[in-house]
């Protein structure tokens, strides 16, 4: 036979639930705009009789009546796998916000329908003043206008070079500071995997908790793709390019070092190793597989590195560059144990460039051959990408120089051919050959000429006597003057339509406009699917107040009922108590 008092103690069961159901209902309603938070939910289940023999009783007896209803636990109402879709697909989307952001940007600096700095009107207005100039070579203001018209048109390069590069800097300058977030992200995440252990020891779910990492690893995959799983302390680990970011209760860090500093680094480790096979006269497999990999390291740091492998089994380093004074250099980094020093201009990207940043996790190297989602990987491809399929600043950059570069040398070739008009500024000489040109040509190296430093002649500035028109001397003092001889002027004027400056100009911003058009459109489609994912995540982990709402309804008459179980179970032990035996009193 059953506790007498065991209804009151079912009742009061119900009770405790229905206060807990009360109580988290609550929970989730003040916390419905409270960004991160989980719907929380109330597990319970039927409370067994007690005693030895429940399954045989239950056969046996009917009389067997449970002990009411046990609250198991409170859980968070979330989906691990939409949690991964929505982490992968929002790490695309930034991925695709920021490179869509800086290659618009790329795409304003050539604004063909701005006057004062449109490339295609600056080339036109130059070649249309060296028409007017064939028309009279001897008009001192047809001279000028071809001067000026020549400066206006480098300094739109110019300009627009200089903004391009601004634009590798920021992406430098971000990459620096995604990698701190990073970094500090992770320490924040280790802290709480650590608090989370000690507080789930008891047996208790800190949701709370929970609910603060799970939103911090949704901003983690805005700055880069990672993989993480959870273990059996409750604990997630994190890892970035397959290196752990978080490990337990221990965060790695990402160290930020500059291209110089890392490379003087790589080669002091291999001038070590080369001392060593050299004093033992043989390379071992080990070292063959360390050398190795140091080279590797050095050329993914810096595509100016050249390795050479010798015969005895050590590795040669050089670095080929530009220098300040426009000449092709060719640096020493390690001869056998020797080891030199990277220059800072070295190793620079172009002309006015940041010191580019190398990131490392662990053993990693942090690039676009590393990280392919996030924030990261944007700016790391923008300040990196050189091929078309992969194009960023230094692609665009190295297009705009191959222009620049093909209209000093086709102008200077032909004005080469001519000869100058003797005037008192200039000596009252008539030249001709190398020394005549209207663009400077850092002495005939036009590999050397980049959209930066494309600038007119210093004879040219000099004098606009110095440009050349005739294709034959012109000398006053004789009756044959050659002074209306405007050969090589005419051909001058016609490069515009015997080059290909307008098809190098048009297909550097069509391919800049299909670029940012295709990421654009993908940027769109990602947008689309993060939302999306986001939404099917809501409708599991978001708070609707209308549902808790009714919950509530829904709670408070369960609480009620058990109130008035209980008050039926007094009634009845009232009556059991004080009303038995007193017949007949």
């Amino acid at each position: 036979m059953s506790s007498t008092f065991l209804g009151i103690q079912i009742g009061k069961s119900g009770l405790n639930a229905a206060q807990i159901n009360l109580n988290i209902t609550g929970q989730n309603i003040s916390n419905a705009d409270t960004q991160g938070y989980t719907r929380q939910s109330v597990i319970t289940s039927s409370a067994p009789p007690s005693g030895a023999g429940y399954v045989i009783r239950q056969v046996t007896q009917s009389s067997n009546v449970g002990q009411g209803v046990r609250v198991l636990s409170v859980d968070q109402l979330r989906s691990a796998y939409l949690d991964e879709q929505y982490r992968s697909q929002y790490s695309d989307f930034c991925s695709s916000e920021y490179r869509t952001q800086g290659l618009s940007y790329l795409e304003d600096l050539f604004d063909e329908l701005d006057d004062n700095t449109s490339l295609t009107a600056s080339i036109s207005d130059f070649f249309d003043a060296l028409s007017d100039f064939a028309g009279d070579t001897t008009s001192e203001a047809a001279r000028t206008t071809v001067q000026q018209t020549a400066r206006s048109m480098t300094d739109n390069f110019n300009m627009i070079y200089g903004e391009m590069v601004d634009l590798y800097n920021d992406q430098n300058t971000s990459v620096r500071t995604v990698a701190e977030q990073i970094s500090s992200l992770a320490s924040q995440i280790a802290d709480l995997n650590a608090t989370i252990c000690d507080y789930e020891r008891s047996g208790v779910t800190a949701n709370d908790l929970r609910d603060q990492r799970n939103l911090l690893l949704d901003k983690l995959s805005g700055y880069s793709d990672f993989t993480c799983s959870e273990d059996a302390k409750g604990m997630v680990n994190v890892w970035i390019a397959g290196e752990a970011l978080v490990d337990g209760k221990t965060a790695g860090s990402i160290s930020i070092t500059s291209a110089a500093d890392e490379i003087d680094t790589l080669c002091q480790q291999l001038s070590i190793l080369n001392g060593g096979v050299l004093s033992a006269g043989i390379i071992t497999p080990d070292q063959e597989t360390q050398r190795d990999g140091i080279c590797s390291a050095l050329q993914q740091i810096s595509g100016k590195i050249s390795c050479n492998v010798n015969a005895d089994g050590t590795a040669s380093v050089s670095i080929d560059y530009v220098s300040a004074s426009m000449t092709q250099v060719t640096d020493s980094l390690v001869d056998g144990s020797t080891c030199g020093s990277v220059s800072e201009e070295a190793v620079k990207a172009f002309d006015g460039a940041d010191m580019e940043s190398v990131l490392k996790l662990g053993e990693t190297y942090l690039n676009t051959d590393t990280v392919s989602g996030g924030e990261l990987f944007a700016h790391l491809s923008l300040r990196g990408g050189d091929t078309s399929g992969d194009a960023g600043v230094p692609y665009y950059i190295g297009r705009l120089d191959d222009l620049a570069r093909t209209v000093a040398e086709t102008v200077n070739e032909c004005m080469n051919k001519g000869y100058t008009y003797p005037d008192e500024e200039n000596g009252f000489s008539s030249v001709t050959g190398t020394d005549v040109d209207l663009f400077a040509d850092f002495g005939n190296q036009y590999a050397l000429v980049t959209a930066g430093n494309f600038s007119v002649s210093d004879s040219v500035l000099s004098s606009v006597w110095n440009i050349a028109g005739s294709d034959s001397e012109i000398d006053l003092s004789t009756d044959s003057t050659q002074t209306s001889n405007n050969k090589v002027a005419l051909l001058l004027a016609d490069l515009i339509n015997n080059t290909d400056y307008g098809d190098m100009l048009d297909g550097l911003i069509s391919h800049l406009g299909q670029t940012v058009s295709g990421s654009q459109s993908l940027l769109d489609t990602r947008e689309s699917l993060v939302e999306s994912t986001e939404n099917q995540r809501q409708s599991i982990s978001g708070v609707s107040v209308d549902e808790e709402a009714v919950n509530l309804i829904m709670y408070q008459q369960t609480y009620n009922a058990c109130s008035r179980v209980i008050t039926t179970m007094d009634q009845m032990l009232d009556k059991l108590i004080n009303g038995t035996g007193t017949v007949g009193l």
